[in-house]
């Protein structure tokens, strides 16, 4: 057996998530069928996973008596361990996905040993050439032909996925089949953030594109994990918004920190609410390859139900020119909306036109340095606050349009929202 080191392609967490949630929930089952017990790199996990596949139902103590049967309860663990990977199961996930990644990283274990073969069998003087060549051939081919995955579904197969979410969806008696946005109109016209959409927030500067996906983020967390990568603003400055916008505390007084007894009252109890929900803020990343990597792991390990990119002109990517740059970045967020089947939120710029225009109201024409957005975008929303155009500051309404300009399932129009710029808060106005 291959020893573990940092060197084996391996993804523990993947495992663990699997066993844990298939304990809890039979029903996934069917949803990593490629896997044998084989696959998984520990032995207590193949015994594990062995014992489970040959049984119809299944649960912690159901698998202990099978293991210990054999002689192997001991071996992984005991039923202590079976019991803290039910526990540790995540609340949802892609677990198709990962069970593709334990496959990959299964078939790349099997590569790395029959190259070691090959390579002696290259060594040996009196190996035949023409043999070690069947002998790679064989094996690649052996290799190939495992890492076929079914990408396609039968329409029988695929209807039946569909009448099952649509009783669910039936069964909710809610018009909002996604996570809430936490604008009630906003949600009535898209039925909620939906997976797998990449849904792109485009605005002027000084908009409330990075408030808005605060809101949302806010909102989705009290469903799930959430995260966003920033790189406009720290996680301090995000922080910093999030306890203003929650606590309703006017943000010049968090910059000043002059704060009277019943603000530092709000103060405390919006941190309190804040830390009580799983959102993790990530300032340092770049690359969006590497936001695309990390986005995964965070997955992997506490199943996010959203993600948002703050925004798309500032991560970096591979192209010839800024245009690609950015086309490139809005397809791997699409492509990872659709692996991980969560929606994403991708914020963006638009160009200096709509400030210059007499009629400031932004258009899908005005997305900055890539058409590419719109196309890979399910959902376009268009922020336009004519008070940040109007000088009189008497004349401000705090009401903001939100365009919904692309909607790729459903109906496109405007709906108006509330904004209080000193709480950085969206709010739904009748």
């Amino acid at each position: 057996m291959i020893q573990a080191t940092n060197d084996i392609p391996q993804n523990l967490e993947a495992e663990r998530a699997i066993l844990g949630k298939l304990l809890e929930d039979n029903s996934i089952l069917s949803e990593v069928a490629i896997l044998k017990s084989v696959d998984f790199f520990t032995e207590s996990h193949q015994h594990i996973f062995k014992a489970i596949l040959e049984m119809d139902s299944f649960d912690v103590i159901t698998v202990a008596d099978k293991l210990k049967a054999r002689g192997k309860l001991e071996d992984i663990g005991g039923i202590g361990y079976l019991a803290e990977l039910e526990a540790e199961a995540p609340m949802q996930g892609n677990f198709e996905f990962y069970a593709k990644m334990i496959k990959d990283d299964s078939l790349l274990r099997e590569l790395i040993s029959g190259c070691n073969i090959i390579t002696k069998g290259c060594k040996d003087p009196g190996k035949n050439v023409q043999s070690v060549l069947v002998d790679a051939e064989k094996l690649l081919t052996e290799l190939s032909q495992q890492s076929i995955i079914k990408s396609s579904v039968q329409i029988k197969d695929s209807i039946t996925e569909y009448f099952i979410d649509l009783e669910k969806r039936s069964e909710s008696k809610s018009s909002v089949v996604g996570l809430p946005t936490g604008i009630y109109k906003l949600d009535q016209m898209l039925s909620g953030l939906i997976s797998p959409d990449l849904i792109t927030i485009a605005g002027a500067s000084g908009s409330g594109k990075t408030a808005l996906a605060l809101n949302m983020l806010t909102e989705a967390a009290k469903k799930g994990p959430v995260k966003i990568f920033s790189r406009e603003m720290s996680h301090k400055q995000l922080s910093g918004r999030l306890l203003s916008s929650v606590g309703k505390i006017n943000n010049r007084a968090l910059k000043t920190g002059n704060l009277n007894q019943e603000q530092w009252g709000r103060l405390s109890s919006a941190a309190g609410e804040l830390s009580d929900i799983k959102f993790s803020i990530d300032d340092k990343t770049s690359s969006i390859n590497e936001a695309v990597h990390k986005t995964k792991q965070e997955y992997n390990k506490n199943g996010l139900v959203l993600a948002a990119f703050d925004y798309a002109q500032l991560f970096e990517s591979e192209g010839q020119n800024r245009e690609k740059e950015v086309a490139n970045i809005s397809g791997k967020l699409k492509t990872l909306a659709m692996d991980l089947d969560i929606p994403i939120i991708l914020l963006s710029q638009l160009n200096r036109k709509v400030d210059e225009r007499k009629e400031h109201e932004p258009q899908l024409s005005d997305l900055r340095e890539s058409g590419a957005l719109e196309h890979d975008s399910d959902i376009v929303l268009l922020i336009n606050r004519p008070d940040k155009y109007e000088k009189d500051i008497k004349k401000h309404t705090g009401i903001v349009d939100i365009i919904i300009a692309k909607h790729r399932n459903g109906p496109t129009g405007m709906i108006k929202a509330g904004f209080e710029g000193k709480f950085t808060k969206f709010y739904n106005i009748a």
